[in-house]
């Protein structure tokens, strides 16, 4: 659970596109593994974080301790399995978060987390289910490459087809990083077309990145579980000429 060259982009966006990040709420608390160079440098003093990198996080283990602060964090809270890290609320994700916490936040961060959770349908129902309207969820997690680091490496196409209108979202951005500093790839939705969005071997490890905005207050997953855009496609266009035959 940390902030990379590619998440640290990500905040920055968000904090432009949305204003100040709010009220937070992260899972594990956010350690720094951002490498120093000019070209972060560049992008901390555009941001008006600081004059580099070394003044943004400070002397700090912990995102939470300055770098959230000056993207507009005005309160942090961090929810971990294990209280190894200073957690405020100890709680497995595999299980329903409790209803206290639904709807309580501005910003919703994960960074290296759902890929360790084996109960994937339960985490994504947590982590829906925590921003505000008007808030968002933003996250960075492998995509490919990175066999053997958690459960699980992730496809745009989960974020496509799960954080969607019925699901009470609308996705702003979906990228993949290559975490050298290298720009991001935008990831456009092809399946929702009928056609496979595979992208296939990586020369590095790559990241999924997105930003969601809660747009309405739904229970996610209440009306259908989401099904993968090319059969959905495919299912369509088949009942389409069956009726016209009838």
């Amino acid at each position: 659970m940390g902030i990379d060259v590619d998440s640290l982009r990500l905040l920055i966006e968000t904090r432009n596109r949305f204003g100040p990040l709010g009220d937070v709420l992260q899972l594990g608390r956010q350690g720094l593994y951002i490498l120093e160079s000019p070209e972060v440098d560049k992008w901390i003093r555009e941001a008006d974080l600081g004059s580099g990198l070394a003044e943004a996080i400070g002397p700090f283990a912990f995102a939470d301790q300055q770098l959230l602060p000056r993207l507009g964090a005005t309160s942090i809270v961090s929810v971990d399995a294990s209280a190894y890290e200073g957690a405020d609320i100890v709680h497995d994700f595999n299980e329903p978060i409790d209803a206290v916490l639904h709807g309580k936040f501005d910003t919703v961060i994960d960074f290296g987390s759902t890929e360790h959770i084996f109960n994937v349908a339960q985490s994504w129902k947590n982590l829906l289910l925590l921003p505000k309207v008007g808030g968002r969820l933003i996250a960075c997690v492998p995509a490919n490459n990175w066999f053997g680091h958690g459960f699980y490496q992730f496809s745009a196409e989960l974020a496509f087809r799960v954080l969607v209108p019925d699901n009470g979202y609308r996705l702003h951005a979906v990228y993949y990083g290559a975490l050298d500093g290298s720009p991001l790839d935008v990831v456009e939705d092809s399946g929702a077309d009928g056609v496979r969005g595979e992208i296939g071997l990586t020369h590095r490890k790559a990241s999924l990145l997105y930003i969601a905005e809660r747009i309405e207050n739904v229970v996610p997953f209440n009306r259908r579980w989401p099904q993968q855009g090319d059969y959905a496609a495919a299912w369509r266009n088949s009942s389409s000429r069956e009726d016209q035959n009838a």
